[in-house]
């Protein structure tokens, strides 16, 4: 009784830390001028929705699990997928940076991909618990999407260390090692992996927010794109 409280307490914690990103991040990106760049507080509204299911779920609702984990892992995945196109088209990343039917068709791909494991699976799964299966193949996408946020922020380096001490570079690397949690906990790595994958997520959003929040005068969005790394030379 005690853990699921714990554990309620840590997913809705992780929904209001998103929360607060995108709030702190909406009003910066309508100042920029730049339409795309909403899609930053677009796929972190995702992820905010994905952590609300993934709370629901937590509370142990019977006959849900299927339903919420899936709908918490496919928002998160939309979700990273949303800051992943914003930066590619920020820094006109080779082909899908560049034309937005491409971006269309990978998102069109990454939708058939995500739900052949659906239809693949055995008709009578339990519709408390998500497969194994499904499970591992959505977060290995979103560690992939994660590995891409990375990539962009510490392309870089200079630039972000300069913007933010490269904090903005750490955040998602810390998010990476909560992924690398909830992929060992599914695996059955027990209690241990569970406590990576939540240290790793809150502390890699707490990061994220400090990067967005301290320090930054409310009208001066282009402080908040270079701490984040939008504003770093194009490729």
């Amino acid at each position: 009784m005690y853990m699921d409280s714990v554990l309620v307490a840590a997913n809705l914690l992780s929904a209001c830390a998103t929360g607060t990103l995108v709030i702190s991040t909406t009003r910066p990106c309508k100042l920029s001028n730049v339409p795309y760049l909403l899609g930053i507080p677009a796929g972190f509204g995702l992820i905010t929705c994905g952590y609300l299911a993934e709370t629901i779920a937590s509370v142990g609702i019977p006959n849900t699990g299927f339903f919420l984990n899936f709908i918490y892992l496919i928002t998160q995945t939309y979700g990273l997928l949303f800051l992943g196109f914003t930066y590619a088209r920020r820094t006109r990343l080779r082909l899908i940076g560049e034309s937005t039917p491409i971006e269309l068709a990978v998102a069109v791909l990454v939708t058939l991909i995500l739900f052949v494991p659906v239809f693949a699976s055995p008709v009578s799964v339990s519709p408390d618990r998500l497969p194994v299966g499904i499970e591992l193949f959505l977060r290995t996408i979103a560690v992939l999407l994660t590995c891409y946020l990375i990539y962009e922020t510490a392309r870089n380096w200079t630039f972000s260390q300069k913007a933010v001490e490269g904090y903005v570079v750490i955040g998602f690397v810390l998010l990476i090692v909560g992924h690398i949690g909830f992929i060992l906990a599914a695996l059955g790595m027990g209690i241990i992996a569970v406590f990576l994958g939540y240290e790793g997520r809150l502390v890699g959003l707490f990061m994220l927010n400090a990067v967005v929040l301290v320090g930054v005068k409310k009208d001066d969005f282009m402080m908040m794109l270079k701490r984040l790394g939008l504003a770093a030379m194009a490729h």
